[in-house]
């Protein structure tokens, strides 16, 4: 099975489940449809968004691939969806070695990284309402980016989605989807599928096993792995003890091997395989550290002024 419904709590969202092995990806990908009806209205829920959290926060534990698509009746003109943490501010609390381990705080380097744009533009310049604000906060705590307005066919415009009027239909995902999403656009209004809403179009584009193996390295590269010699007998043996048995196969595939027939693609991919049960049992035992951030907005300034950038 290629898909299935993951289980929620919610009226307001329902979640699909995409599983690794047709994209390729070594998580699975989840994505969200949602509608959140209007303020002011005998279904207002102010709830729904603390209960998208409250599901991000769960599911994010078994996989980083999480998009989020639907109808917020959220209205947030050009207010960022993003913050960056000041690096004068961090050392000056030695709070450092506790974000390194935060992958959101440190999240919009990937969309550097990717040329994608951190601020987004917006046909839609009216009043942001209170739904706004409550999105807008829970991209910031959750590290998920809006797409609308960032990228492709709606890469600096930022096309109104209600009645020609206002942007109240998102895409939303978490930083790594960028690396597979390969079109968004919003389709002018037809009303043979909708009252008042333009549809929102996306695409993702899977890697192939190979060009995945090949990529590992390059992931999160934002992050390194420190190696602590104090902990080099956990590191033996929870090598020894994989319980996905990496090892033992990749043994089993060396000892078919024929000499005399092997190729340089097979050999590379053990190469490859190798590399990432050792990467995979690093991460486990020691951890992850942040990168110094180099922000250079932050150069040849004294630190007493420098308190935040939002």
């Amino acid at each position: 099975m290629f898909s299935k419904t993951a289980k929620t709590k919610s009226c307001t969202f329902q979640w699909v489940e995409i599983s690794k092995n047709i994209s390729n990806l070594r998580e699975n990908i989840l994505l969200g449809c949602i509608y959140i009806p209007p303020e002011n209205t005998r279904y207002t829920s102010e709830e729904s968004f603390l209960e998208i959290e409250d599901e991000l926060i769960k599911y994010s534990t078994d996989t980083k691939n999480i998009a989020i698509i639907g109808d917020f009746n959220a209205r947030i003109s050009t207010v960022s969806d993003y913050i960056i943490p000041d690096e004068n501010l961090l050392e000056i609390l030695d709070v450092n070695d506790f974000y390194d381990n935060d992958d959101n705080i440190f999240s919009y380097l990937h969309l550097k990284d990717k040329n994608i744009p951190l601020e987004r533009y917006s046909q839609d310049r009216g009043r942001v309402n209170k739904y706004g604000n409550m999105l807008i906060e829970l991209c910031k705590r959750s590290g998920i980016y809006i797409c609308n307005g960032r990228l492709f066919a709606d890469k600096n415009i930022g096309c109104t989605t209600c009645k020609d009027a206002s942007l109240v239909d998102y895409l939303i995902m978490s930083p790594c989807m960028f690396d597979i999403t390969s079109d968004f656009g919003i389709v002018d209004f037809n009303p043979m599928f909708s009252d008042v809403h333009n549809r929102l179009y996306f695409s993702f584009s899977f890697p192939s096993s190979n060009s995945l193996n090949n990529s590992h390295n390059t992931i999160n590269s934002n992050t390194y792995i420190r190696w602590d010699s104090t902990k080099t007998d956990d590191f033996t043996q929870v090598l020894t003890n994989d319980t996905g048995s990496s090892l033992q196969q990749l043994n089993d595939i060396l000892n078919s091997i024929e000499i005399d027939t092997a190729t340089s693609e097979s050999v590379n991919g053990l190469v490859n395989d190798l590399g990432r049960v050792l990467l995979d049992t690093a991460e486990t035992v020691f951890g992850k550290s942040k990168k110094k951030l180099h922000n250079p907005d932050h150069e040849n300034k004294p630190c007493y002024c420098n308190w935040a950038t939002i």
